[in-house]
């Protein structure tokens, strides 16, 4: 229960509370949840603009290239000179920091709870610089044209944006794309594509929103990601609150809610939410992203994508679908602090990380914009 005595932070000599006591309340405040950054791999890059190799497998895209194929008893080689050597992929290096001015008179008083007040803010600004990486694991937008630092600081590109920009390029027609139309990226051919369903009216392609049904997610979502090679069994999807509930919705019986069913006795209570489906092209697994719930946030993606009107995509109406193998996190400079030299009667400190996302191919993302719950649901 949140304490509810004496409101001035300072205490008082006649507040019966012990200070130490208020140390909890303090720590549980503000929820710290890092979920990509304990569900991807790490792998140490030594550059700014950490690059990767990616290639794909040839194979007949109609029954009749499939005859073609066979070949006579006895044939010799032929070469063409068509040898594709794969493609490189790169992201950017984005630097996160917080910086600690703590006075020494500070330090040596007693603090609620805390042994050294210095240290406290090292760690709260520890946290801080990781909630904002994984904030950029989603949205970041790389912006940044030369790696070398030139006053404007770099940018990763985040999942929802690799997924939707190379996901709506394909739907587009487009040979190649440049992720948010930077100069920093390469233009990945249309073989490394992403899926992305799309809620556009014709021909003005401004986006509208649109209910998130078993149709939409079955085929328009997962089957045409599974075609384009997106492995769906195994897969993840993260998502907002309403659109969680959304996929609860969606897998009621015919008869009524998920939780009309038998269940024994010692073991009454309510099961109204789904976070596993199984489906015909696997299991998938569904969860609730606090940075994917962000209410009424946009971003705008380049109108290199040859739209009409610039696309937007709205945080909270988005859909992530991942292979997690397929995603890992590049760290330049692991998140730590280190106490800078003293000013005067104050202890100064620093807590820094250089990290970025890599997608080691694009097609192993999925997902789809301007969804919305069944207002049942």
């Amino acid at each position: 229960m949140a304490y509810a005595g004496n409101t001035n932070m300072l205490g008082s000599f006649s507040d019966p509370m012990v200070k130490e006591d208020m140390a909890p309340v303090l720590s549980i405040a503000t929820p710290v949840e890092l979920p990509f950054q304990y569900l991807f791999s790490r792998e140490t890059v030594n550059r700014r603009d950490p690059q990767w190799g990616v290639d794909f497998i040839t194979t007949p895209t109609t029954i009749s290239d499939l005859l073609a194929k066979a070949r006579v008893e006895g044939r010799d080689a032929a070469f063409d000179g068509n040898i594709d050597l794969g493609f490189r992929l790169l992201n950017l290096c984005e630097i996160s920091s917080r910086d600690v001015d703590i006075t020494n008179t500070e330090r040596a008083t007693l603090q609620y709870g805390y042994d050294d007040a210095f240290d406290q803010q090292m760690w709260k600004k520890g946290k801080e610089v990781g909630i904002e990486f994984e904030i950029a694991m989603r949205w970041g937008a790389m912006t940044q044209s030369n790696v070398v630092q030139t006053g404007t600081g770099r940018q990763m590109h985040g999942l929802v944006r690799w997924a939707a920009e190379l996901g709506i390029a394909r739907a587009k027609g487009n040979p190649t794309h440049q992720l948010n139309g930077s100069p920093a990226s390469p233009a990945i051919p249309s073989q490394y594509f992403s899926t992305w369903k799309r809620t556009t009216t014709v021909p003005s392609n401004s986006d509208t929103d649109a209910e998130l049904t078993r149709a939409v997610l079955y085929d328009d979502i997962l089957t045409p990601a599974w075609r384009n090679g997106f492995v769906v069994a195994g897969s993840e999807f993260f998502m907002s609150t309403s659109l969680k509930r959304q996929i609860a919705f969606l897998n009621r019986t015919a008869n009524g809610p998920i939780n009309n069913r038998e269940i024994p006795a010692d073991r009454r209570m309510i099961v109204d939410t789904v976070s596993m489906v199984e489906t015909d092209l696997g299991t998938v697994y569904f969860n609730i992203d606090r940075y994917m719930d962000l209410v009424g946030q946009n971003i705008t993606l380049p109108t290199s994508l040859n739209e009409t009107n610039p696309h937007i995509l709205t945080a909270n109406k988005c859909l992530l679908g991942l292979q997690r193998d397929y995603v890992s996190i590049g760290v330049l400079r692991g998140i730590y602090g280190k106490p800078l030299p003293e000013l005067g009667d104050s202890s100064k400190g620093m807590v820094v990380g250089e990290t970025t996302i890599i997608v080691k191919n694009p097609i192993a993302l999925c997902g789809g914009s301007n969804l919305i719950p069944n207002a049942s649901a």
